[in-house]
């Protein structure tokens, strides 16, 4: 009987064991595109004194900018350095994003998590933008939440980015992933950088939530929202999500990976081995528009040249109101004067077009 006692006590214990052991695993498990974040944000990361004009949040990342000892980001606080001087500083002053960020390398050194305040400016933007190389060195990026509607034209982590003095080394994103951006702006969005003229490669966003909330000439996309003259796009993914025109307003072009393309002849631009996915659960990105162009993959392409090579696109496609426009699986419309290949590329999903609109399959 004694032995038949402690042979229980042993079965007991095990089972115990086991059990704690389970519920540790799943209490630790992150999963991308369910991340618990903080509560409701307050401020802005990019707040600052009133009088000293020093920021409340952000500080100033360690390192010297070279390749070998580029900044490090160790907190969300470091990163919002970068939203701060955007924000706070143009860019002919010292402290500016330009002049800070030219031809100097940046590096994400552990996963962060932005929910504590909102993202409210985005790195950079079109007069003021970002001119270096960030390497978000495969780190997760989550609870960027921009709520900022009318007065933000620039939604994303970054806004704009464009090279630098030294134009090998500059206006080059890569390795970054960005989990569950929640982003309304007036005009620009993008789930990674809102404007983009250099190199972005290996980058995923996943679950995007990006909103239009006014302007006709507004572009927004799961990765990209507006790519502006020479622009390479390698090896880069957007996860199911959503991206979503006014309902009030009729707005520009919205798409799964690049809303709007554009720049000044000639110009070029390749996107290779990049795709706008569904996630593992099986549900695609919705892309809404309101009578403008939109594309699984880009809304709208330029006069320039472009090159997609093994890339695709599968989405559901649809309007929020008006008709007009021009819905694609992978492309919406194109430029009269501009040229485009394809090798090895596809679309596939639904597209709910109302009369009045132009809908092709893949463009």
């Amino acid at each position: 009987m004694r032995e038949f006692g402690k042979v229980n006590r042993k079965k007991v214990l095990a089972i115990f064991l086991t059990f704690m052991m389970i519920v540790s695993v799943f209490a630790s498990i992150g999963t991308m595109g369910g991340t618990v974040l903080a509560a409701t944000p307050t401020g802005n990361w990019s707040d600052s004194d009133p009088v000293s004009f020093a920021p409340i949040y952000a500080t100033m990342p360690i390192g010297t900018g070279t390749v070998d000892d580029p900044y490090q980001i160790w907190s969300a606080s470091d990163l919002a350095w970068f939203s701060y001087i955007t924000k706070t500083f143009d860019a002919t002053k010292p402290q500016g994003i330009a002049a800070f960020s030219d031809s100097k390398f940046f590096k994400i050194s552990t996963n962060i998590d932005l929910s504590a305040h909102f993202w409210d400016s985005a790195i950079g933007n079109g007069t003021k933008s970002f001119k270096g190389v960030f390497n978000g060195n495969q780190r997760t990026i989550s609870g960027i939440i921009m709520t900022t509607g009318n007065t933000a034209s620039f939604g994303g982590l970054f806004g704009g980015v464009t090279p630098g003095t030294d134009t090998v080394n500059s206006g080059i994103l890569k390795n970054f992933i960005i989990d569950s951006p929640d982003l309304t702006s007036a005009r620009y969005s993008g789930g990674l950088v809102s404007q983009m003229t250099g190199v972005v490669d290996n980058c995923i966003v996943i679950t995007p939530n990006i909103k239009i909330a006014t302007a006709s000439t507004a572009s927004a996309a799961g990765m990209i929202g507006e790519a502006i003259g020479n622009v390479t796009v390698t090896n880069s993914f957007v996860v199911g999500g959503s991206v979503t025109a006014s309902t009030t307003v009729a707005c520009g072009t919205v798409a799964g990976f690049v809303g709007n393309s554009s720049g000044t002849f000639p110009f070029t631009q390749k996107f290779i081995n990049c795709g706008v996915k569904k996630t593992t659960g099986g549900t695609a990105i919705s892309i809404k528009t309101n009578g403008n162009n939109v594309g699984g993959f880009v809304a709208s392409l330029g006069t320039g040249t472009y090159t997609f090579n093994n890339c695709f696109a599968d989405s559901d496609i649809g309007t929020v109101a008006a008709a007009g426009g021009q819905l694609g699986g992978f492309i919406g419309g194109g430029g009269a004067s501009g040229t485009a290949t394809f090798e090895r590329c596809y679309a596939k999903g639904t597209i709910n077009s109302p009369a009045g609109t132009s809908t092709g399959g893949f463009m």
